[in-house]
């Protein structure tokens, strides 16, 4: 558990050593000092194993782009990406007489809708297929998202039903009842595990069971209509039916290939659980997979940061829809999951810090959150998490298409492909720049070696620390985070000099000549936000900036450092017995 105490400037200053080196960026200066002590010697944990790797499982994942994007997908490699959520897909095909499943075989349409369907099924298949070679081009694990399209055979089509019994969703257009025969439907789920697991070779791959059910009518099937009322009693019967048969087929293709290790899931909202007198659908749902021992090897949850506070800064109830904290949640939850399915991992499915276009998606702000995100899902025992895209979307505008900044991209997108342009081309500009946010995982996936102590910290800066014994390496991360998101963010942080404080320096590094080295993403550095805004940008500025660095001194057993912390900023510090750059 992370310590905090406060420490006054004046008590502070009283601790400062000659020796300290003192670096700040130019034309800020701090309003209060905040010393933090780290001592290299002593490892912690809030997990009870390895925090750093935990860390960097949950700056390793994200979502993958809404179109073929080979020149993004190279890119995210030297983030740390490590497993990537594939959705939208399907796999196209046709049942035999016998019901199974057989991939590529085509279908004689009598419905004119049937072929649509069909249609459809193809182009999210080649949505399948290029997801899958990024998975592969990046070295990433798969999170499918399943049971959100349907072979046609087994659906049952609108045609002939109301509209006022139909579900209102983005696939609710052609076949969205069914299946009408729940064995051909397992079998087509096994068809799809057999595709990534076995044809792909994916064999760790995770399966996510439709997509944030609890408000999206027409991101699972219901067998009957009418389509139930958002997020009832009744919808979540249909969806749990829905899941219990594909954990059916995902027990039965397991029986037969034991080799594989398949994890299954659900993809939920999650805050709705929180919203007063709605049913609870987390809680019925780690019941009755309890009760009816279906497979769950993970509970799949959703969250964005304009919903609630991260751990109660601002009054609950207040700001900006009422839910409890991040942080609340997260313990409520693993309550729920250690009484009813003990062992059972959470995962952050889907995550960003806003669900609508906000300008702090692209700049320092979410940056800033994003890593006090992270340490509160570290804290909360989430075992892995999913930015949602790696790409911005883009929009259409009368001299070409446009990147937009404000959605949840990790980087701009080169790229354009729609009828007009079925293979892709460049938008304009047409180069891939890092946002703020994608520089935190850069800086994550730079830590080295075990978490070690760290204390003394307060407000809004937060601190993780690890290091390396046998290189003789400490780095240290930290964030300047206190602000309120809704569509525009009131940031309510400071700017902050931090005193970087290493005991038993002299013991850890046994060598007395010290150097350091200090990387920034702050509202001017390291924010192509910023510099689009300015008319600045370009690829050298838009890369993670090195700001300052030096030699140091030790006094005693100890070495301190001091620099500004700006609001709503992120530093990877790094500490070291041999000059030179960031080591990969």
């Amino acid at each position: 558990m992370l310590y905090r105490t406060i420490c006054t400037a004046s008590a502070t200053a009283g601790l400062l050593v000659a020796a300290m080196v003192s670096t700040a960026v130019a034309g800020e200066t701090g309003s209060d000092v905040s010393t933090i002590l780290i001592n290299p010697t002593i490892p912690m944990s809030v997990t009870g194993g390895n925090d750093v790797q935990r860390l960097k499982d949950l700056a390793g994942g994200v979502g993958c782009d809404m179109i073929a994007n080979p020149p993004t997908y190279a890119r995210l490699k030297p983030l740390g990406i490590t497993s990537m959520r594939v959705i939208n897909v399907d796999i196209a095909g046709a049942f035999n007489r016998q019901g199974q499943y057989v991939i590529g075989a085509p279908i004689h349409f009598k419905k004119k809708w049937r072929q649509n369907c069909y249609t459809r099924q193809v182009g999210q298949q080649g949505r399948m297929t290029e997801a899958l070679a990024a998975c592969h081009q990046v070295g990433a694990i798969p999170n499918v998202v399943i049971a959100t399209a349907m072979p046609p055979q087994i659906c049952l089509p609108l045609h002939g039903i109301p509209k006022s019994q139909r579900g209102s969703g983005p696939f609710n257009r052609i076949g969205d009842f069914g299946p009408t025969n729940w064995r051909w439907f397992r079998n087509y789920c096994r068809a799809i595990f057999k595709y990534v697991m076995i044809d792909q070779k994916f064999s760790t791959a995770e399966f996510s069971v439709g997509n944030e059910p609890e408000i999206s009518t027409g991101n699972f099937f219901v067998p009957r209509p009418p389509w139930p009322a958002t997020g009832s009693r009744t919808a979540y019967r249909d969806y749990f039916k829905m899941y219990k048969e594909v954990a059916r087929a995902a027990r039965k293709l397991q029986r037969t290939h034991p080799a594989l290790n398949l994890s299954l899931g659900p993809a939920l909202v999650w805050v709705a659980d929180f919203t007063p007198g709605a049913f609870h659908w987390t809680r019925q749902f780690l019941r009755d997979c309890a009760r009816q021992k279906v497979k769950l090897d993970f509970l799949g949850i959703h969250y964005y940061g304009n919903q609630s506070s991260l751990d109660g800064q601002y009054p609950y109830g207040q700001y900006p829809f009422g839910w409890p904290s991040v942080a609340k949640m997260l313990q409520l939850t693993a309550a729920e999951i250690h009484r009813y399915c003990p062992g059972v991992r959470i995962e952050m499915t889907e995550w960003g810090a806003s669900f609508n276009l906000a300008a702090y998606n692209g700049n320092n702000v979410g940056a800033a959150w994003a890593a006090a995100f992270l340490n509160t899902l570290l804290q909360g025992g989430v075992a892995k998490a999913y930015y949602l895209l790696s790409t911005d979307d883009l929009a259409p505008q009368r001299s070409g298409y446009h990147d937009v900044w404000d959605w949840m991209g990790l980087l701009t997108n080169p790229i354009v492909c729609n009828k007009m342009f079925p293979k892709g081309q460049v938008v304009k500009g047409g180069q891939i720049f890092p946002k703020a946010t994608a520089h935190v995982f850069e800086m994550i996936h730079r830590l080295a070696g075990t978490r070690v102590e760290t204390k003394g910290y307060h407000g809004a800066i937060g601190c993780f620390a690890s290091a390396d014994k046998a290189d003789r390496f400490l780095t240290v991360l930290l964030w300047n985070y206190d602000a309120r998101l809704a569509q525009k963010a009131v940031d309510d942080a400071w700017r902050e000099t931090v005193t970087l404080r290493i005991d038993q320096a002299q013991t850890f590094f046994e060598q007395p000549q010290l150097h350091f080295r200090r990387w920034l993403v702050s509202r001017t550095v390291s924010n192509a936000y910023y510099l689009m805004k300015h008319g600045q940008l370009d690829e050298r500025r838009a890369a993670l900036q090195m700001v300052d660095g030096g030699d140091l001194r030790l006094h005693g057993d100890q070495a301190d450092i001091r620099f500004v912390m700006p609001p709503s900023s992120v530093s990877l510090v790094q500490i070291d017995t041999q000059q030179g750059q960031m080591r990969k």
